[in-house]
Parts: structure tokens; C-alpha cells; sequence
């Protein structure tokens, strides 16, 4: 007999947070960074909460440097050949090393423009010198780097191939919940115990505690709510995040370390997704058409002014078409024919957006606003600080602008 357990499920837009007192005077002294510790002590050093995705429109080695620069990670994604991800790996390391010494030590950097000036070439150390300027307050004395595998297949090569230049591995698998989970987190463990783990997904408390008892230091939460993501339609599997986060919060308690995967469509959602459980954010959407994804910026529009680019899902076909060129490489769609996909995303074309490094300040000047209105000096505090208010389909038209009021 099916077990009804009928209750209701909150996303993002069926809540709002109470405003609470606060004595904050200036924003921009709120403190977003944060330390996450993992289950045998190790711990990684975040100056952010933002993760950019293992999305293989997001995250090669161009974003993995990127966000390794602003103090967080983008884990390369497992949508390419073992010995391309361990380069994609390699290189993005190498070059914060390169960047590190050109900020933190004086001699590299005063010999390095004297060979600029020598070469006639000033203006392009000025240039550069802008370049990593941006980084200044966020970049770190020790760098994330991170890389995904699956639980099936070739995930001890791609183990050999990148944990030499990685410190974070990503254990990626849509439904988390699964024996051999355990068994990789188990095997990492043991083999890499220098590897911070990260397991996702899951969307319930069972499923989170199950990961948790395996030894994951970072569990990821949300099945189905991804942007690009069709799997609570195609599959009818999910819990909406609020709710799922809220759960997994309460069963796991405050020192687990929780990471929403995806759904976040504005920066209220961040401070919403920390109030109701979340440690780190993971996000595709945010980055899409950003300079440093893969992909080609392609004209297109009338006299073809406007700039894009091609994102999609990784249950989409064009991610799973693109894995089944690889002979090594298996899906965990777990397709019954040779030539079926089990489709649970979708592609679609965004505007080319600039640099990541300028999207994700916007994001956190709504992030430390959203703060000040908890009366929260640290995102730590959030949690502690959110009450929670349920919104009606009214509320939820009245949290739109709206200029134009009609008069009877």
C-alpha cells in the first residue's frame, strides 16, 4: 500500500523572512566568509558561499581558476575524458600560482614589469595589474580546487588523474541515495583521506544522514529544482528546497555541513536558502553566459548586435550525447537500450554576461543587504536570527513591482 504522508512543501517563493532588530551601520562590514570543517578535521576556507556548478557549460578550468581566485571552487566537471579533466585540473592551479606571486610577492611582481617596460609593453601591465585588482579581499593564501566523479566506471582514474591538484573531490550522482555512494566515500576515504568529500544529491533526511554516516563532509541538497533541471516532471521525484533544507537541517543538526545544488533565481534566494539550512550554494544559473564558461559567444538578434551563449542541463541530451562519445565514460541515467536517454534537462540559449567576478558582487551586495535586515554582522548568524513567513499567491504578486495600479 503507497505510504500517502501527504504535507506541504515551500520553495523559495512561498516564504519571505521576518525583518528583525538590527544596529548595523554599514553593509559592506558584513562578513560572508566562513570556515567549513569536514568530518576528520579537515576544513577549506571560503571567503563566500557561492559554488559555481559541475555543469559542462560551467566549469572547466577557465572557472575553476576564476572562482579558486575569489576565494570558493568550481568542481571541473566528469562530462570529458579522464586526461582532460586532470589537465583541466593541472592548469587551473598552475595558473592561480602564477597569479599568487604576481599579489603576494613584491620581487615577482616588480621584475615581472620591468620586463614589461623593457619590452615597450606598459600598457599591458596596467592592464593586468587592473585584471587582478578585482581580487583584492577575496583572494585566498590557499586555494580551492575540485573535480567531479561518479560512483560507477572510471571514478578511481579520474581519483589518480586530478587529486594531485585538487583538494575537494565531488561525488555527483542524481539521486544520492544509493549503496554505492557509500562505497566511494568509503574508498575515497581511505586512499585520499587528504580530499575534502562533497556528496550530492539528496532531498530528504533519511537520504542526507545516510551520506552523513557514510563520511561525506559536505552533503548537497535538492532533487529536481535545478534551472534547467525536468526531473520532478518527467520522474514526479522531489521535495521543493525550503521545505527539503529544513528537514535535513533538523535531522542533521548545526555542525553538519549543508550545500544547496541549484534553484537559486535571485539573491534574497541566498539569504532564504541559509535561513532555512544551507552552509554553501551551488549554482549553474548564476554563471550562465559568464566569460569563463565553455562555449562559443555567437552573435545573434536583429543586425546579430546582440551576444550569446549555449548552457544545458547535464541529464539534457546534449550533455548525455556528448558522454556517450566518450567509450569510458557511463551515465548514471542507467539507460535500458544502447541508444535510450533518460532526458531530465533541457538546453537553451542566454546573453553573453561579462566576467564572473562582477556577477557574483552583485550577488553579494544583495546577500549582505538581505543581512542587514536580520540584523545579522555574520552569514553565520542567519540561521540563528530567520523566522520564516509563509506568502499567499496575493503576497506573491505584491513581491513583484508593481507601477501599474488599476483604479475603478
Amino acid at each position: 500500500m503507497t505510504n500517502i504522508g501527504l504535507k506541504k512543501g515551500y520553495t523559495f517563493d512561498d516564504v519571505l523572512l521576518v525583518p528583525k532588530y538590527s544596529e548595523i551601520e554599514s553593509r559592506r562590514a558584513l562578513e560572508i566568509s566562513q570556515i567549513l570543517t569536514g568530518q576528520t578535521g579537515l576544513a577549506i576556507y571560503m571567503s563566500h558561499p557561492v559554488v559555481a556548478a559541475n555543469m559542462s557549460c560551467v566549469s572547466e578550468w577557465e572557472m575553476a581558476l576564476e572562482m579558486a581566485r575569489m576565494g570558493s571552487f568550481a568542481p571541473v566537471h566528469r562530462n570529458m575524458s579522464v586526461e582532460q579533466q586532470g589537465e583541466h585540473c593541472k592548469k587551473a592551479k598552475e595558473c592561480w600560482l602564477e597569479d599568487s606571486k604576481l599579489l603576494t610577492d613584491p620581487a615577482v611582481s616588480g621584475a615581472l614589469k620591468e620586463s614589461f617596460d623593457a619590452l615597450g609593453l606598459t600598457s599591458h601591465w596596467e592592464r593586468l595589474q587592473r585584471r587582478l585588482e578585482k581580487y583584492r579581499g577575496l583572494f585566498p593564501l590557499k586555494p580551492n580546487f575540485a573535480f567531479a566523479i561518479g560512483v560507477r566506471g572510471d571514478y578511481k582514474d579520474r581519483l589518480s588523474q586530478c587529486a594531485p591538484h585538487c583538494n575537494i573531490v565531488l561525488i555527483d550522482i542524481a539521486h544520492a541515495h544509493y549503496k554505492w555512494t557509500a562505497e566511494v566515500i568509503k574508498y575515497i576515504r581511505k586512499d585520499y583521506p587528504q580530499l575534502f568529500i562533497i556528496a550530492k544529491t539528496v532531498a530528504t533526511p533519511e537520504g542526507a544522514k545516510f551520506l552523513h554516516d557514510a563520511g561525506a563532509d559536505v552533503i548537497g541538497v535538492n532533487i529536481g529544482g535545478g534551472s534547467l533541471c525536468t526531473t520532478r516532471i518527467v520522474t514526479g521525484a522531489g521535495v521543493p528546497i525550503v521545505t527539503s533544507l529544513l528537514e535535513i537541517r533538523e535531522e542533521l543538526g548545526d555542525t553538519a555541513n549543508i550545500m544547496l545544488d541549484g534553484g537559486l533565481r535571485e539573491p534574497g534566494d541566498l539569504v532564504k536558502a541559509h535561513a532555512a539550512g544551507a552552509d554553501i550554494i551551488m549554482s549553474g544559473a548564476f554563471f550562465y553566459g559568464v566569460e569563463e564558461t565553455p562555449g562559443k559567444v555567437r552573435p545573434s538578434g536583429p543586425m546579430e548586435r546582440s551576444l550569446t551563449k549555449t548552457v544545458y542541463g547535464m541529464a539534457s541530451v546534449n550533455a548525455q550525447e556528448h558522454l556517450r562519445v566518450l567509450e569510458q565514460s557511463q551515465t548514471d541515467f542507467f539507460a535500458d537500450e544502447e541508444d535510450d536517454y533518460y532526458v531530465e534537462g533541457e538546453a537553451v540559449t542566454v546573453p553573453f554576461r561579462g566576467k564572473a567576478v562582477y556577477i557574483l558582487r552583485r550577488l553579494f551586495k544583495g546577500l549582505r543587504s538581505g543581512m542587514s535586515y536580520l540584523g545579522c554582522n555574520r552569514i553565520v548568524e542567519i540561521r540563528k536570527n530567520a523566522t520564516f513567513v509563509e506568502v499567499s499567491s496575493a503576497g506573491q504578486q505584491e513581491n513583484q513591482p508593481h507601477a501599474q495600479t488599476k483604479y475603478r
